[in-house]
């Protein structure tokens, strides 16, 4: 059976690898996970690239060495270009991301403190280390040799202690687990109900971020003024 031959200007694979400067590989896993352009597939064997794809690699090499993005998050950007959406909107869009992922909240594996060297930037003991875990107010990656802390668990662990040297008990903090489920259900619930707008493009990112941050800002400081001139307890 012969092969059938492929639309004008496509491209084979050995061609996108040469110009993407990656290997098959990566365009291969790039196209399980939704992120590029699928190919028009002439055999089960052979399939042909669209041109746009070596811009679609391009950008997913910069969102991710330099910007820090998530594959996840990436495949959101590259889903509202090839819905059509307007360049502002797109941009708009990696903008807000890039923002909310950008170091160093997101490290490399090299930028990662040890359960040891944890310790001894927070000032806090191993026994309090793991009972903020299990509230979920730190989430340490594990690896082979340990677990691994991030700068923004570091920076929590430091105001946790800040806290507890105050005079607050670790029974007093798990409001902040409580606080951090809310959190957690409130960035589910925004994004199963508003990520297919922000793809249509009939809101903005920013402006959903804007509106929440402002409602929190809002109800915090309503709430404090309520309690600073209530009763006390």
């Amino acid at each position: 059976m012969k092969e059938a031959e492929p639309k004008k200007n496509l491209l084979k694979i050995s061609e996108v690898v040469k110009a993407a400067r990656v290997s098959a590989q990566t365009v291969h896993f790039y196209l399980r996970e939704g992120l590029l352009t699928p190919p028009v597939k002439t055999a089960p064997n052979m399939a042909y690239y669209y041109p746009v794809i070596i811009d679609e690699i391009k950008l997913i090499k910069e969102l991710q060495t330099k910007r820090y993005l998530p594959i996840s998050v990436i495949k959101i950007i590259l889903e509202a270009r090839r819905g059509g959406q307007k360049a502002d909107h797109i941009e708009e869009m990696q903008s807000v991301l890039v923002q909310l992922f950008k170091n160093p909240d997101t490290e490399t594996p090299g930028e990662l403190a040890s359960t040891k060297d944890f310790i001894s930037s927070t000032g806090l003991s191993e026994t309090t280390i793991g009972l903020l875990e299990e509230m979920g107010l730190l989430t340490p990656t594990c690896e082979v040799d340990g677990k691994c802390y991030g700068k923004a668990d570091g920076r929590i662990g430091r105001m946790f202690k800040k806290l507890l040297d105050l005079g607050l008990t670790l029974e007093d903090l798990r409001m902040y687990s409580q606080y951090a489920q809310m959190l957690r259900l409130e960035a589910r619930t925004m994004r199963g109900k508003l990520i297919h707008r922000v793809h249509d493009g009939s809101v903005s990112l920013k402006e959903i971020v804007d509106l929440l941050n402002d409602l929190k800002t809002e109800l915090a400081e309503k709430i404090y003024r309520e309690a600073v001139s209530g009763p006390r307890p």
